[in-house]
């Protein structure tokens, strides 16, 4: 897929959502966070893993893995 710049993320994590598909956040601080997307807005990306939803700010994702 190539090189992803992070104007792009928002729609790759948008066309995530639409298929149902699992993504693999990975943030600024090292973490990877695994979730189904739910909704993007206003910068925010909510993720529902298991039982929990997880809020993570748009801007602190440097990459994005789908699954």
């Amino acid at each position: 897929m190539g090189v992803m710049f992070p104007s792009e993320l928002p729609e790759i994590i948008e066309a995530a959502k639409k298929k149902g598909k699992l993504v693999v956040l990975k943030t600024v601080s090292g973490e990877e966070i695994v979730g189904r997307v739910v909704a993007v807005k206003k910068g925010v990306v909510v993720l529902k893993a298991f039982n929990a939803k997880i809020y993570v700010a748009l801007n602190k994702i440097i990459a994005v893995i789908v699954r």
